[in-house]
């Protein structure tokens, strides 16, 4: 049962499924310069996160979603690394929404995963 004491009220942390891909692209599209920019470690475009997003919940590895009164605010994933025991994360939280949690509540869930 994952900790729920870190999670924001209201808040909403699950695996992301194929049928919310939708909402995933919707997140990353609109993702400001700056929050692209820390997430992809470097300048991507709108369509580039965009067509990123599309694959994200198909791909390799776990993602989980926040949702905050039932819309997807922040995105956390945990990817293998080559052929070894080793994984990355990576987050994404929607501008507006940053600094309430949501990245620490994601990176909870996924160190238990």
């Amino acid at each position: 049962m994952p900790d729920t004491r870190n999670i924001p009220a209201g808040t909403l942390v699950r695996r992301l499924w194929s049928s919310d891909r939708d909402a995933v692209v919707t997140l990353f599209r609109d993702l400001d310069p700056e929050s692209r920019f820390d997430r992809f470690m470097g300048t991507v475009s709108e369509a580039a996160a965009a067509a990123y997003a599309s694959h994200a919940v198909s791909a390799e590895g776990l993602v989980f979603g926040a949702f905050a009164d039932g819309i997807l605010r922040g995105v956390g994933e945990l990817r293998p690394k080559g052929a070894s025991a080793e994984a990355e994360i990576a987050f994404a939280v929607a501008p507006g929404h940053r600094g309430r949690g949501l990245g620490g509540a994601l990176g909870a869930r996924l160190a238990e995963a």
